[in-house]
């Protein structure tokens, strides 16, 4: 008797004897929690036959399943490839954060922080529009632009973002578009909402990164490094408001 034949062979003998033939799950589970069936019956391994997904034309068990390791072998190393991508990719980017942080911590006061950090963003992180609100009132010694009243009005449309103290990416509204990019308000289509949120949970500021790529900036990014670039940011203009 045939390997592709056996199953047929044991309906009949079913539907001789009364019995109702084995579903398919029910074989399933049998083959599953006696693996070692095929061991007894090795003759199967090479009499079953299966159609190849590819071509059609019937293999062995033995060819079906050297063909499925070998595509799973396929699919580990694709994934592997893109672990490794992923890292040297985070590994530049934590090298972008530091030179951030360095540049920094260099500088002497505020409107030379808020300076040198618009300038690189957008050189080394390709940011197409940055802006920074710093939720207090004026004092003359930076642009006001940078500020912004903890009760203004043109807060309203970050409130979640500030609210939960967490960075936020994806699309922005047309009216966050033209609170934080006035200038850009009909080129930036998505981007980065990054609180400046002190140890305390103080929110000194919002950071905003705007980018004319609907895909530049989506809500399934990861947001570690935002979360993080947000908390130095705001420790440094924090020593430069209490200077």
């Amino acid at each position: 008797m045939s390997g592709r034949d056996w199953k047929g062979e044991a309906s009949t003998a079913s539907e001789r004897t009364g019995q109702q033939p084995m579903e398919d799950r029910q074989v399933a589970e049998y083959l599953r929690s006696h693996p070692e069936f095929f061991e007894r019956h090795q003759d199967l391994l090479t009499d079953l036959r299966l159609p190849h997904p590819e071509s059609g034309q019937a293999v062995s068990l033995v060819e079906r399943q050297v063909g499925v390791l070998r595509e799973q072998k396929q699919e580990l190393k694709h994934r592997l490839k893109g672990v490794a991508r992923n890292a040297r990719n985070n590994e530049h980017l934590l090298e972008r954060i530091q030179g951030l942080i360095l540049a920094l911590v260099d500088c002497r006061d505020l409107d030379g922080a808020i300076t040198t950090l618009q300038h690189v963003l957008r050189r080394e992180f390709h940011a197409e529009a940055v802006a920074l609100r710093l939720f207090r009132e004026g004092n003359g010694a930076t642009p006001l632009r940078h500020y912004v009243s903890p009760e203004s009005e043109e807060l309203q449309p970050f409130h979640g973002a500030i609210s939960r103290r967490e960075p936020v990416c994806g699309y922005l509204t047309p009216e966050q578009v033209r609170a934080l990019f006035p200038d850009q308000a009909g080129e930036v289509v998505s981007g980065a909402l990054v609180p400046l949120c002190e140890d305390d949970g103080h929110c000194l500021g919002l950071l905003g990164v705007g980018s004319g790529d609907p895909k530049r900036f989506h809500p399934e990014m990861g947001t570690v490094f935002l979360q993080h670039l947000g908390a130095v940011v705001a420790a440094i203009l924090r020593r430069h408001l209490d200077g």
